[in-house]
């Protein structure tokens, strides 16, 4: 696979994927979520998500024109101890084709994410990662216990989730407390 001449990020809404993109999305997902067992890639090869929908896609294409790099978006009221309400971009699915890693393309495309969160005015993006691989994009690990649906045990979970990176996009300071995220995990 060769790298595109310049790497210009797509934004794209869920529900205007068309086919050739669908298809090309989900043979991405497939082939990079199936790195840490085939099982878990396997559910690409049907849908384009893993739970929940997310609202909003952003890629990268390679040369031939498939996508090469994606990071999916969910926007989410979250309510925090149990009484303030905010909102928090959940990026999801980030990936990028083996042949392609090692180019920036993460960091690529999370800025654009970041500018879009900005335009839309929620103060922080959180996603379930390695630290590792975040941190140069701003992403800190946050101790909050959170509580959300657990759709394979179909129940609501409260616990802390080492994953959790954090990247604030205001001058709002992540909070301390328990995050109520609504929903499942992203």
């Amino acid at each position: 696979m060769a790298p595109s001449e310049r790497d210009e990020v797509e934004h794209q809404l869920e529900r205007e994927i068309d086919d050739e993109d669908d298809a090309s999305l989900r043979a991405l997902l497939a082939l990079c979520f199936s790195e840490g067992g085939a099982e878990r890639g396997a559910i690409f090869l049907t849908r384009r998500r893993y739970f929940d929908i997310p609202s909003e896609r952003f890629w990268i294409r390679a040369s031939d024109g498939s996508i090469s790099a994606h990071a999916a978006l969910r926007l989410r009221p979250i309510t925090i101890d149990g009484a303030k309400r905010a909102s928090v971009g959940g990026v999801s699915e980030v990936c990028v084709h083996p042949d392609l890693r090692g180019r920036g393309l993460v960091a690529v495309i999370l800025e654009e994410v970041h500018r879009r969160l900005r335009s839309l005015d929620i103060p922080w993006a959180i996603l379930f990662g390695d630290p590792r691989i975040y941190a140069r994009a701003g992403y800190r690990p946050a101790t909050n216990e959170l509580r959300f649906w657990d759709p394979l045990e179909l129940a609501w979970r409260h616990e802390r989730v080492p994953s959790l990176l954090v990247r604030p996009l205001a001058d709002a300071a992540w909070p301390n407390g328990r995050i109520d995220l609504a929903g499942t995990l992203f």
